[in-house]
């Protein structure tokens, strides 16, 4: 039994790492967003199943679903 778990244990690990790695609620023109607030409406910059490359221009607001959010901060590791 304590084999099985060993082997297991590290690969649920890596699933659950990346699955957050790669987790966002929306895109808009190219940038990755994460909801902080549905009652503030304020979201964060995150990254995406894209790397973000050169230049990349942070709105003050973004849209999603007919919402308008604003862009109140930038998510740890969203350049990384």
């Amino acid at each position: 039994m304590k084999k099985s778990f060993t082997k297991v244990l590290p690969v649920a690990v890596a699933l659950c790492l990346a699955t957050e790695a790669g987790a966002y609620d929306f895109e808009a023109e190219g940038v990755y967003f994460n909801i902080l607030s549905e009652t503030d409406k304020t979201v964060e910059v995150t990254s995406g199943d894209y790397a973000y490359a050169g230049s990349v221009k942070l709105p003050s607001t973004v849209n999603s679903g007919g919402i308008t959010y604003a862009v109140t901060a930038i998510g740890e590791n969203a350049f990384f």
